[in-house]
C-alpha cells in the first residue's frame, strides 16, 4: 500500500485516489487478478471506505509533522513550537482607563459597576475596585474594558452610566484609554520570533533590546552605550550602557523583570546605568542589581489648521489618527516632527490641506517648529490635547 514518504524535500502523503488505486492493485496481486474493484461494485465501495479511514490517519501524520515547523504550524501547535526557542506569544489584554466619578457624600460605588462610551452601549467598561466617598465630589478610579482587545475610549467619551446606583451621578475619562491588544496572530508571532532569534545572539545592542522587549509590559526600549573610557554627552560613565524603557503610564513591567532581561543579555564586565534598578538572579542563585531608566513622559499639545471637503470623517477620527500615529512613532528619545503629523492629517479622508501645525508642552501651543525630546523622555499624545481648526 502507498505510504507517506519522508525525504530531503519533507513529507509527501498519498491522496485518497492514490490510496484506492494502490488497494485495488494489492488485491489483484494477492487475491485474484480478476477481482472487480470498480467504484460501483461492492468491493470497490469497501475499498473507498477503507481508503478514507487511511487518509484520516495520513492527515494526522501531516498535522503532527507540520506542528514542528514554526512556518507551517498554526494555533496551539504554533504556540507550543514557539516556546522551544523561548518566544512567548502576546496574550490578549483589555484596555484600561482612569475616570473621575461624581459621588454623593458617604457613597460606595462597588467594583464591577459598569459604564459605556456615549452612543456605544456595547463599548462597556467595569470598575476595578470599590470607591467610597467622604464628601460629595469627583473621585479618581480605574476602569477596564469588558472585552479584551483594542477597545477605544477617547478622552471625555466614557460618560454613560450602564448600571445606575443611588449616589452615583456621573463619570468621565479626562484622558484616552490605554488601548489593549488582541492575542498575537500566527503571522505576527512567526515574524517576531524570527526577529528575536536574529537579535538574540550574544550581548549585541539588538540582542539586549530584544530581550527587554520580551519582558511583560514593556512597550519599547532604547539602548545607549558608551564604549569610551570617559563619560559621554548623555551622562553615561565610561564602558557602560543604559536602557531607556517605556512600559506605559502605569509602568506595567516590574523592575525585577526588566533587570533580569538585562542580566540575561548583557556582556560580561560592562556596567548597566540608569536612575532605576531591579534585582536579577543568575544561574547559581546569586542576586545582582541592574540599572536602567524609565522614560519621563512629556505631554504634548498639538493644534492643526486644516481645510476639508464633504468627505471629511470628523474631528474625532482625525484626533484618533494623530494619537494612533504617535503611539507607534514616539519611542523614547524621538523628537516630535510637525511635518509627520501634517502628513498624517493629509492622509485622512476629506482633508484637502494643512495650513499650520502648532506644537507645545502646554495648552494653546504656539511653536511652529519641531519639539526636541531628550534621550530619557518620551512624547505622549492624547486626544484631549489635540485641537482641530477647520476653514
Amino acid at each position: 500500500m502507498t505510504a507517506p514518504v519522508f525525504d530531503e524535500t519533507g513529507l509527501t502523503v498519498p491522496t485518497v485516489t492514490q490510496t484506492i488505486e494502490q488497494i485495488n492493485q494489492d488485491q489483484r496481486d494477492t487475491i485474484d487478478a480478476g477481482i472487480v474493484t470498480d467504484e460501483t461494485e461492492p468491493q470497490g465501495q469497501l475499498n473507498g471506505i477503507f481508503a478514507n479511514f487511511v487518509r484520516w490517519a495520513y492527515e494526522l501524520i501531516e498535522t503532527l509533522y507540520e506542528s514542528l515547523d514554526p512556518w507551517a504550524a498554526e494555533g496551539v501547535f504554533l504556540t507550543n513550537v514557539l516556546t522551544l526557542t523561548g518566544y512567548v506569544r502576546q496574550k490578549p489584554k483589555a484596555s484600561s482607563v482612569v475616570c473621575l466619578i461624581d459621588l454623593d457624600a458617604t457613597t460606595t460605588l462597588l467594583a464591577g459597576s459598569e459604564a459605556h462610551v456615549v452612543n456605544e452601549p456595547d463599548n462597556l467598561w467595569s470598575l476595578d475596585a470599590d470607591v467610597t466617598s467622604t464628601t460629595a465630589g469627583d473621585y479618581e478610579s480605574n476602569w477596564t474594558a469588558k472585552e479584551s482587545g483594542p477597545t477605544i475610549a477617547n478622552s471625555g467619551t466614557l460618560k454613560a452610566i450602564a448600571t445606575p446606583q443611588a449616589g452615583w451621578n456621573g463619570i468621565t475619562n479626562p484622558l484616552d484609554a490605554n488601548v489593549g491588544n488582541n492575542e498575537e496572530s500566527d503571522t505576527s508571532a512567526r515574524v517576531n520570533r524570527e526577529e528575536q532569534l536574529q537579535k538574540a545572539g550574544g550581548a549585541t545592542p539588538g540582542g539586549i533590546t530584544s530581550q527587554i522587549d520580551s519582558a511583560v509590559g514593556v512597550i519599547s526600549v532604547q539602548l545607549y552605550e558608551n564604549t569610551a573610557l570617559l563619560p559621554d554627552i548623555n551622562g553615561l560613565p565610561g564602558k557602560s550602557f543604559e536602557n531607556v524603557v517605556w512600559d506605559g503610564t502605569s509602568q506595567d513591567a516590574t523592575d525585577d523583570e526588566i533587570a533580569q532581561a538585562i542580566w540575561d543579555s548583557r556582556a560580561g564586565g560592562i556596567e548597566s546605568f540608569g536612575n532605576t534598578s531591579g534585582i536579577a538572579t543568575d544561574t547559581e542563585g546569586v542576586q545582582h542589581t541592574m540599572y536602567f531608566s524609565r522614560a519621563v513622559q512629556r505631554d504634548v499639545w498639538i493644534e492643526l489648521d486644516i481645510e476639508t471637503n464633504e468627505d471629511y470623517g470628523g474631528d474625532d477620527l482625525l484626533e484618533l489618527a494623530i494619537v494612533t500615529a504617535a503611539t507607534s512613532t514616539q519611542v523614547p528619545g524621538v523628537d516630535v516632527i510637525k511635518a509627520y503629523y501634517s502628513s498624517v492629517a493629509m492622509n485622512q479622508s476629506g482633508v484637502t490641506n494643512v495650513f499650520q501645525v502648532r506644537l507645545g508642552f502646554a495648552v494653546s501651543p504656539t511653536l511652529s517648529a519641531d519639539i526636541a525630546i531628550g534621550t530619557r523622555e518620551r512624547a505622549e499624545f492624547d486626544t484631549s490635547r489635540v485641537e482641530i481648526f477647520r476653514s
